[in-house]
């Protein structure tokens, strides 16, 4: 269904600028010189009969495909509604963000900042909005989950990987045979020392917490303050340490490394 707003002027528009009448006129013509030459007005399949050398009858009754019980899996679900989803990740807002990579920030005796660098100030802020709105200032019940991979297998020592996810989903589910879909982000950092995080991880052991913000900009960044979440749970695990079925085997294998076990 087409619905125009002013009728009138469609109409005027598409005999005046679009030519319809004339276009119509041609539509309505061709076929006056194809019978000139042809001597009908359309061409059809038996125009070739002449050609035909073999002719197939039809069917009478169409073929019978049997039917096969498909295995619903390992996961033992018949349909999406068996399947947990839990997701601290608003993939639009991170796609628009651009995660760039991770600073730091230790001030005196306070806890240590950690800050998630973006390239989109508007998608960076609506992440942590939103986790806000969600968790409020201090994310008590550890919904997010940040996780630091240290040792990377193949890469220089002082690289690590970072990654965010719903924090231990698969504990959390424990007593449920029911699977759990995870929505991750992570991102490898390559800084030439570990200077900066092991500051930041002596603060975060010192003091037992730590402070989640957006910047914007990897070289003299903007840090957004007024978005700040207090968390208490931070995981640190090196490559080695890191099983299959732990959630940072996620980021492991996405990187083609495999887990301990």
């Amino acid at each position: 269904m087409v619905a125009a707003k002013d009728g009138t002027a469609l109409l005027d528009e598409l005999f005046a600028d679009a030519a319809l009448q004339q276009r119509i006129n041609m539509i309505a013509t061709a076929p006056n010189s194809y019978s000139r030459v042809a001597s009908q007005n359309f061409s059809s399949l038996a125009d070739w009969k002449e050609v035909i050398r073999q002719s197939y009858p039809l069917r009478e009754h169409r073929a019978e495909l049997p039917r096969i019980e498909l295995a619903h899996g390992s996961l033992g679900v018949r349909n999406h509604k068996g399947i947990s989803i839990r997701s601290v990740i608003d993939v639009h807002a991170w796609n628009r963000a651009r995660w760039q990579g991770c600073g730091y920030i230790n001030i005196g005796h306070s806890l240590p900042y950690m800050a998630f660098l973006f390239e989109d100030k508007e998608g960076a802020r609506k992440i942590f909005e939103r986790w806000r709105e969600r968790f409020g200032a201090e994310d008590a019940s550890e919904e997010i989950g940040v996780s630091i991979i240290r040792n990377l297998p193949g890469t220089n020592l002082p690289h690590y990987c970072v990654q965010i996810a719903s924090n231990d989903p698969l504990s959390r589910g424990a007593g449920t045979k029911a699977p759990v879909m995870v929505a991750t982000r992570s991102m490898t950092m390559e800084p030439n020392d570990s200077r900066n995080l092991d500051m930041f991880l002596a603060g975060y052991q010192r003091h037992r917490g730590f402070y989640l913000l957006p910047a914007i900009g990897r070289i003299n960044p903007e840090f957004f303050f007024d978005l700040t979440i207090l968390k208490r749970d931070l995981t640190v695990k090196s490559a080695t340490e890191v099983h299959d079925h732990d959630i940072e085997a996620m980021a492991l294998r996405t990187r083609g490394l495999k887990t301990a076990i």
